[in-house]
């Protein structure tokens, strides 16, 4: 559809793909936040799960609080990465794990202690997505632009 100019097209299933991207993963991560303790549990063994169980859960809610939001992000990056963006791709796919996440582990345990390393994967996720929105913002502002070339 891009090479083709078809604009209107990749813009309905650029939307449409963000949305039912985000919509799964928020879901999803909703599910394993909900249920953190049944999971947790999975991976204890019996004389183990009273000692983890005690710190296990709490901090697993915390890794995926911001994580619910990652979807959208990952869908707009493939978009760019498919349409040819290949720059823009790459950048917002390092920065939630790498440009963000890994200064963010230096950084928030030295104001929140041990529990700032659960913290920077929220917060990267966070950031990252708001990095997405902007990038998914100038895009449609692009696709109008072209539609009204057209």
């Amino acid at each position: 559809n891009t090479g083709a100019k078809n604009h209107l097209r990749v813009k309905k299933i650029f939307n449409l793909a963000a949305w039912w991207g985000g919509a799964w993963i928020f879901i999803m991560s909703s599910l394993t936040i909900l249920f953190r303790e049944q999971i947790f549990k999975l991976f204890c063994r019996e004389e183990m799960a009273a000692e983890l169980l005690s710190v296990g859960p709490t901090n697993m809610m915390i890794f995926f609080s911001g994580f619910q939001f990652v979807g959208y992000a990952i869908i707009v990056g493939q978009y760019f990465q498919a349409t040819g963006h290949g720059t823009i791709s790459l950048m917002m796919s390092l920065s939630r794990q790498c440009l963000l996440l890994v200064p963010l582990m230096l950084i928030i345990p030295r104001f929140l202690g041990p529990v700032g390393i659960w913290w920077a994967a929220p917060v990267s996720d966070v950031l990252s997505v708001l990095i997405a929105v902007g990038f998914h913002l100038y895009e449609r502002k692009r696709i109008k632009l072209a539609l009204a070339v057209a």
